[in-house]
């Protein structure tokens, strides 16, 4: 062992070293196993876009992509499921770079008829330029799908049950060479009850007349899309598409009339459905 003492003014320092001998050196097994993770960030910001991977959020296994929207940046979806993009309702949305004619009618209920585990990012393009076919728009929502390079196809169905409103749909996708098929169906119903009590006294004999009723209203609505295209090459593309949109409603009414007597006391009773 070798000791160094410095003194300079006031301040000195011991510096000690020890030799060691490669005969001594040994290798401890019983040191515990090391393990390196390196986390892949949801968020990537460039100078023209910002991208959310959807893919490695865990969340994107049991969300919708309408509700995985939420966290995206840039992007903003109100309790009435309406989306806006920089703050504004003027935007276009595109899939795997090309526009979708299946988000045009009713964006929203495409939008949540899509599994989140079916998408790979979301690309917000606030500065489209001439790539894109997007004058006089905020900007652009670029939904990549997962596997959207190779051939095959994909498919889910989804469903959603509450005390006033269920819906059942399905969305699939199918590449196939040159040619693109993607198609959505979606079955929703809304429900409305309310109940009223009236009582009216009328002029005279002091009699009174008391209405009773309930309303059920039902909202069923159908909405589905169908989008196809052919690549001719890189420069010229074919597409068709259409879309589906009814819906109606279904009220019941109850009324019950009732003539009571200045003393309170039913003289008339007057059942209309």
């Amino acid at each position: 062992m070798m000791t160094l003492i410095g003194l300079v003014g006031n301040w000195n320092s011991t510096l000690t070293a020890q030799l060691v001998s490669p005969d001594s050196l040994y290798l401890n097994e019983d040191l515990p196993e090391i393990n390196i993770v390196a986390v892949k960030p949801l968020i990537k910001a460039e100078a023209d876009k910002t991208t959310y991977s959807i893919a490695e959020d865990p969340d994107s296994r049991t969300y919708t992509l309408l509700e995985m929207l939420r966290k995206v940046p840039l992007v903003t979806v109100d309790g009435e499921d309406n989306v806006k993009v920089n703050g504004q309702s003027s935007f276009k949305i595109y899939m795997n770079g090309r526009p979708s004619n299946m988000f045009s009618n009713n964006p929203k209920e495409v939008l949540r008829s899509i599994p989140a585990s079916m998408i790979k990012k979301v690309e917000v393009i606030t500065d489209p330029g001439a790539r894109y076919d997007a004058e006089g728009v905020s900007g652009i929502l670029n939904i990549v799908t997962k596997g959207a390079e190779f051939e095959g196809y994909n498919a889910s169905i989804n469903t959603t049950v509450m005390n006033l409103f269920k819906s059942v749909g399905g969305f699939a996708t199918l590449k196939y060479g040159r040619l693109s098929l993607s198609g959505n169906y979606t079955f929703s119903q809304q429900s409305s009850e309310s109940e009223s009590d009236y009582l009216r006294t009328q002029s005279g004999d002091g009699g009174k007349l008391r209405m009773l009723s309930d309303v059920d209203v039902k909202y069923p609505a159908h909405y589905g899309s169908l989008e196809g295209s052919f690549e001719i090459d890189t420069l010229n593309l074919i597409s068709l598409s259409g879309n589906l949109n009814i819906g109606n409603s279904n009220s019941i009414w109850n009324s019950h009339y009732s003539r009571l007597d200045k003393e309170g006391k039913k003289s008339m009773l007057i059942t209309r459905i």
